[in-house]
């Protein structure tokens, strides 16, 4: 309406993998950035569809919105496959991330419209050892549930947004 930007968080996800003393991210979240950048380059329609479970804005006031994008729903989930841009069909951005390893799912209070289908993406992301499941990233593999694990083996959450897309108004 009146232009500038707004801060969109994804629902549902949180960066992976170990968050170290002085580390401010997940081990994966420059692999994560690259990933979207690949799937998401500067122009590309996106949707932003609220969630009916959530709150419409974080304590950030940031936006809480599921992030489809158009994409190649066959090309590799990592983060610098490019995808076929004659072949697009409506992604969820946070399944992708999740499916690949580059994203967990968050545990909310009230679960979102797309938690199942998540949860089910991080456990087959787990069962094939994809992105942070794998035992050579991150130093270590994450708690089983879904949280990092630093070398003390405490489990640890980055309380910080995965990535944050700044969208038109």
């Amino acid at each position: 309406p009146g232009g500038g930007f707004e801060q969109v968080r994804m629902i549902g996800i949180d960066p992976v993998g170990p968050v170290l003393p002085g580390q401010d991210t997940g081990c994966l979240a420059g692999e994560a950035k690259r990933f979207i950048q690949t799937r998401l380059p500067p122009g590309s329609p996106l949707v932003l569809v609220a969630d009916p479970t959530q709150p419409d804005r974080d304590t950030d006031r940031r936006l809480l919105r599921h992030v489809i994008i158009y994409t190649d729903p066959n090309a590799p989930v990592v983060p610098d496959a490019v995808p076929n841009p004659m072949v697009r069909a409506p992604m969820n951005l946070a399944y992708l991330l999740v499916s690949g390893g580059l994203a967990q799912v968050r545990a909310l209070p009230n679960p979102s419209i797309y938690t199942p289908q998540l949860r089910v993406a991080q456990e087959t992301a787990r069962e094939e050892g994809t992105g942070v499941w794998s035992p050579t990233v991150c130093g270590s593999s994450p708690a089983p549930d879904g949280h990092g694990m630093n070398p003390d083996e405490q489990a640890v959450t980055d309380p910080r947004v995965l990535l944050p897309i700044t969208v038109p108004e």
